[in-house]
C-alpha cells in the first residue's frame, strides 16, 4: 500500500506550513498585513426625533422605522462611509440597552486582496443616537404652526365613525404627516404644515365615508414689498348622518332613483356609498355621498332601539316560481317587553336564515312613532306594521378576534373620547363585517396613490368622479400659497 502523500507550502512570513494559495502566507499574516476595513466608518451619527419615532435620512427628510427593523438597517447602511469598495455578504444588529443610546451594525465584508485571494471579516459600526425635533414637530411647540386645518364633523350621537377614521389615522400617522389633532363634540379637527398633506387627507375621507367639503381662508399677514402672505386654510368636512344599521324613510326623489326601494329601509352598509336594503323584499340599492347631500335625510331608528324578539312562527312566502326557494318569510315573533302578556306580533322579513323558530332576532319597534315629526307621511304598507327585523340579535357577546388599538396624545389620553358601547358596537362590525376589514386594507395599501392637487385660492376643491380632487395650479410665494392682490 502506498502511502497517502500531502503536499504543501511555508508561509513566507512566519513559516507555518500551510496549504497552497495565491498569496503564499497564512491567514493570521495576511490579517497582519492586510486590513480590508480600513477606510470603514467605525463610529456614527443617527438623528431620530423623539416625538414622532423617525429617523434623519438627510435633506431634512425623516423616515418611520422601528428598533432593530429592516428599514432602519437600510438608514444605518447607507450612513457608512467606505462601504463602494467592499462586498457587503451580511448584516444585522449587536444588541444594546435602549437607553444607551447606541445603535450596532454587524457587517460581514468580503474584499479581494493581493493576487486575487479574497479576504472576509467582521466589521462593527456603532451609532450615536442624537434625539432632537423634527420641522413638523417644532411646528406643534409654536403658535401659527399650521397651515391648513380640516374639520370633521358628524351630528349624531355616537362615536363610531371616528374610531373607524382613528383605525385609519393610526396605520398612516407617518404618512397623513398630521402636525396636531384636537377633539370637538361633534368631531375633529386635523392641523397640517403642509396643504398637499391637508388636500391628500381629505381624498384619504372621500375614500372612507360619504360626506362633502366645502373651504375657505383666513389672511394672518401680508408684506406688500415682498409680495409674500401668510394663510391660514380650512377645510369643512361634513360626514352623511347616517351609520350602519339604521332605519331610515326614503324621500320621494330617492324612492323614484332606486327603483322603488323601500321606502322603509335599513342601512346595510357604509363606505364612500350609503348602502341600503328593504327589510320586506330583500331589495338593495346605495345612494353616493353628492346624491345624498342634495337632500339630506336622518334616520328615525338607530341600534340603540334595538329590542330582542323570540322567532315563535316562520313561515316562507311562495313567490310562485316552481323550483326556486324565496328568501321571504312571514314571522310570528314575541318581544322581550311583552313576554309576560303574552302578546305577539307579525311581521314580513327578508332574513329567512335567521328566522327559525327558537331563535332570537334584532327588531325595531314602531309602536307609538309620530311619523309626521320626522316630516314622514308613511304609505299604508307601513301603518299595521309594528315591528322590523334588523338581523342577528347579539345581546352581551364579547369579541376577542380584533383588538381596537387607540391613538393617544403625549398624555395618553385618546385623541376620541368614546364610550364603552360605541367601541364595542364597532368591535361587533368589525367580527361581523369582514369585508370592511378588507376595505381597510386595500385602502391603506393604495394610500399612496391618492392625488395631492393644490388647490388654488379663493376657488372651492370639487370632487371627480373618481372621488379625487381637482385643482388648478398655483404658485408658491414663501412657502405660502398666493394669488393675486394681497389686501391690507
Amino acid at each position: 500500500m502506498e502511502p497517502d502523500q500531502t503536499y504543501g507550502i511555508l508561509c513566507c512570513s512566519c513559516g507555518v506550513p500551510i496549504e497552497p494559495n495565491p498569496t503564499s502566507m497564512c491567514l493570521p499574516c495576511l490579517r497582519a498585513q492586510v486590513n480590508i476595513t480600513d477606510g470603514i466608518d467605525t463610529e456614527q451619527t443617527l438623528i431620530h426625533c423623539h416625538q414622532c419615532n423617525r429617523y434623519n435620512v438627510g435633506n431634512d427628510k425623516y423616515v418611520a422605522a422601528e428598533l432593530e427593523s429592516p428599514q432602519l438597517l437600510g438608514i444605518c447602511l447607507k450612513k457608512i462611509r467606505g462601504l463602494q469598495h467592499v462586498r457587503v455578504v451580511d448584516a444585522g444588529f449587536i444588541w444594546t440597552e435602549e437607553h444607551s443610546k447606541r445603535i450596532k451594525v454587524r457587517l460581514l465584508i468580503q474584499a479581494e486582496v493581493q493576487q486575487g485571494a479574497v479576504l472576509q471579516q467582521e466589521h462593527v459600526c456603532t451609532f450615536t443616537v442624537m434625539s432632537t425635533l423634527c420641522v413638523p414637530c417644532q411646528y406643534t411647540h409654536t403658535e401659527h404652526t399650521w397651515s391648513t386645518r380640516v374639520q370633521v364633523r358628524q351630528t349624531v350621537n355616537h362615536k363610531r365613525t371616528f374610531l373607524y377614521l382613528e383605525q385609519i389615522i393610526l396605520h398612516n400617522r407617518a404618512k397623513l404627516n398630521i402636525s396636531n389633532i384636537k377633539e370637538y363634540p361633534h368631531g375633529l379637527d386635523f392641523y397640517f404644515t403642509s396643504r398637499s398633506d391637508a388636500g391628500r387627507f381629505v381624498d384619504l375621507l372621500h375614500n372612507s365615508v360619504p360626506g362633502r367639503h366645502s373651504e375657505s381662508q383666513k389672511l394672518i399677514s401680508a408684506d406688500l414689498k415682498s409680495n409674500t402672505a401668510t394663510i391660514e386654510y380650512s377645510i369643512m368636512f361634513e360626514i352623511a348622518q347616517l351609520c350602519k344599521d339604521d332605519l331610515v324613510y326614503l324621500p320621494q326623489r330617492f324612492y323614484n332613483q332606486l327603483g322603488g326601494l323601500g321606502p322603509l329601509c335599513i342601512v346595510s352598509k357604509v363606505n364612500s356609498r350609503i348602502h341600503f336594503i328593504d327589510p320586506l323584499t330583500g331589495n338593495t340599492g346605495s345612494l353616493t355621498a353628492s346624491q345624498y347631500f342634495e337632500k339630506p335625510f336622518t334616520a328615525f331608528r338607530d341600534r340603540r332601539h334595538k329590542v330582542e324578539g323570540i322567532v315563535l312562527v316562520s313561515e316562507e312566502e311562495n313567490n310562485g316560481r316552481r323550483g326556486q326557494e324565496s328568501s321571504i318569510a312571514y314571522v310570528e315573533l314575541q318581544r322581550e317587553s311583552d313576554m309576560y302578556d303574552g302578546v305577539t306580533v307579525h311581521t314580513r322579513t327578508c332574513f329567512l336564515s335567521l328566522c327559525k323558530p327558537g331563535r332570537s332576532v334584532a327588531v325595531y319597534s314602531l309602536d307609538n312613532i309620530d311619523f309626521q315629526a320626522y316630516g314622514i307621511t308613511p304609505s299604508d304598507l307601513y301603518l299595521n306594521l309594528r315591528v322590523v327585523i334588523v338581523g342577528k340579535w347579539k345581546g352581551t357577546k364579547q369579541h376577542t378576534k380584533h383588538k381596537l388599538d387607540r391613538y393617544e396624545t403625549e398624555e395618553g389620553v385618546a385623541i376620541v373620547n368614546a364610550p364603552d358601547d360605541d367601541i364595542n358596537a364597532l368591535l361587533e362590525e368589525m367580527y361581523d363585517d369582514e369585508a370592511r376589514d378588507r376595505e381597510l386594507d386595500a385602502l391603506m395599501s393604495n394610500l399612496g396613490q391618492l392625488d395631492l392637487a393644490q388647490p388654488p385660492i379663493g376657488m372651492s376643491p370639487v370632487p371627480a368622479a373618481s372621488n379625487t380632487l381637482t385643482y388648478m395650479p398655483v404658485a408658491s410665494v414663501s412657502g405660502i400659497q398666493y394669488q393675486g392682490f394681497c389686501p391690507q
